[in-house]
């Protein structure tokens, strides 16, 4: 690893420990690594510097929400604070859940590079904070609203009675962030989305399975929503990859809508990983499946989010509340 990558894993790394998670001398911080040696090592060096007692256990995954084996599952429980730096996300899995509810404060990484952990962890906290108050006000007095792009994207939601998430990588009462970090999110009413689609930035899987995988969006994706569930996808290849691997996998669970998140990271890019490519200032995002880690009450094998450019959000009325592509930070 040369010098000056180094310096940068250390200089992220030191922001994960000691401002987003906030570890402290003598706790118990477990780092679950999937082949992501060199992020794992300047995260453990950070953790030894504040003097936490540091362990880590690697892990081979299959798809992500693929439950982790009993011994890791028994040591989340067991520790202060968890790194989950993976190619396969944990996040919304049974075992992070129960962690979660012990009071273990949980950092996952789902399919972080290098390149991704130094440029887009190193941000102004505090003025991503304003921005993303602001959004979260505005989502708790605007429950109903209509998500409109130049695309074709057209879809009525309802966030009745669900809590808004400021998601900011600074870990909270929440005790669960993705980092990098920088969204607001809401499960919305599962049975009330109704409308179209466009997804023109990246889409998972991010990762590759026996169809291929998505990652950024060459061509179009088109999902067609009634009632909450997608009951159509259209594109090109990338659509195709979708369908069949959602018909391969025989989940009902995973064509429902299961998130609404506006991004608020201003160093984020998209690419073809998701974890960063949700976080990019001015865009929103949806994903089917599993919700129920952000109030939801949807199960599903999966977690898949699908990313737009340049959105607008409209009241129930048709008032303009946000234009995404004018949000700064």
């Amino acid at each position: 690893m040369e010098y000056s990558n180094k310096m940068k894993l250390q200089t992220s790394a030191k922001i994960c420990v000691e401002t987003c998670m906030k570890i402290k001398p003598d706790e118990k911080v477990l780092i679950v690594n999937e082949n992501k040696n060199n992020i794992v090592e300047s995260v453990k060096e950070a953790c030894e510097e504040v003097g936490a007692l540091v362990e880590i256990k690697d892990i081979k995954l299959e798809r992500a929400r693929e439950e982790p084996p009993e011994d890791i599952a028994e040591k989340l429980l067991n520790s202060n604070a968890v790194f989950l730096i993976t190619e396969h996300s944990l996040t919304h899995t049974t075992a992070v859940r129960t962690a979660r509810k012990g009071g273990v404060r949980i950092a996952s990484l789902p399919g972080i590079t290098e390149e991704m952990f130094c440029r887009a962890i190193p941000v102004d906290y505090d003025k991503m904070k304003k921005v993303g108050e602001n959004v979260k006000t505005i989502l708790e007095k605007n429950r109903r609203i209509r998500v409109v792009t130049e695309k074709g994207t057209d879809l009525q939601l309802d966030l009745e009675g669900r809590i808004i998430i400021l998601d900011l990588g600074i870990i909270d009462e929440h005790n669960l962030m993705n980092l990098p970090d920088g969204e607001v999110e809401a499960a919305p009413l599962e049975d009330k989305a109704n409308g179209r689609i466009v997804v023109d930035g990246c889409g998972s899987p991010d990762y590759e399975t026996k169809f291929g995988r998505v990652g950024k969006i060459k061509q179009d994706i088109i999902f067609q929503i009634k009632d909450g569930r997608v009951v159509n996808i259209e594109g090109g290849e990338q659509a195709e990859i979708l369908k069949n691997i959602l018909e391969d996998m025989n989940d009902p669970g995973a064509y429902t809508i299961a998130e609404f998140a506006v991004g608020i990271n201003p160093k984020a890019e998209i690419t073809d990983e998701i974890l960063e490519s949700e976080k990019v200032l001015g865009t929103v995002h949806f994903a089917l499946g599993e919700n129920r880690s952000m109030g939801g009450i949807n199960e599903s094998k999966i977690h898949w989010d699908f990313v737009l450019k340049d959105p607008k959000i409209y009241s129930k009325d048709g008032e303009l509340l946000i234009d995404c592509s004018k949000l700064q930070v």
